[in-house]
């Protein structure tokens, strides 16, 4: 009975730890007007009707979409730690100029990744010319931030329109 008990109070204190730390706001430190990073959502390419979009085209949009957002799992772009460990050190310790808690500090925080950062205006110019250089010349891009709850933070969906090819067969 003794031994329940005990396991049943440390799973409990876990638990209250979690949700405690869990709790804790990610974005206190971001200015106004700033929005966090949190990945791409989604890339929607529209080929035009009866046409296929080439693995190397969507490929290369891609890449270009590619940034490391906040909290990234082995700096992949695409998954992420579900708790911001250094984005909450960040906001809520202050760097020491020496000792431990410094030491500690430089080893954990994460400087917050903003979507003015990421600037997905460049990132949809860029798509627009990578179909200019694929040959899809009537092709755009667009961009829109997808928000949740917290209106400080935002992943990023881009929509491709790639147009009706250009190839050329012979010369």
């Amino acid at each position: 009975m003794m031994k329940t008990s005990k396991i049943f109070f440390a799973v409990l204190a876990a638990l209250l730890l979690a949700a405690s730390l869990g709790g804790c706001s990610t974005t206190s430190r971001i200015g106004d007007g700033e929005i966090l990073y949190t990945g791409v959502k989604k890339i929607d390419i529209t080929p035009v009707e009866g046409e296929k979009v080439p693995s190397g085209l969507s490929s290369q949009i891609t890449e270009a979409v590619k940034v490391k957002p906040n909290n990234s799992l082995l700096g992949s772009a695409g998954y992420r730690y579900p708790f911001p460990l250094g984005l909450w050190v960040y906001n809520h310790w202050d760097n020491p100029p020496k000792g431990l808690k410094h030491w500690l500090y430089e080893k954990l925080v994460e400087e917050p990744v903003l979507v003015s950062n990421v600037r997905p205006e460049v990132r949809a110019h860029m798509i627009d010319e990578i179909l200019d250089n694929n040959g899809y010349f009537r092709g755009n891009a667009t961009y829109e931030l997808a928000q949740g709850k917290n209106k400080k933070k935002a992943s990023i969906i881009y929509r491709v329109k790639t147009g009706a090819p250009n190839l050329l067969e012979s010369i």
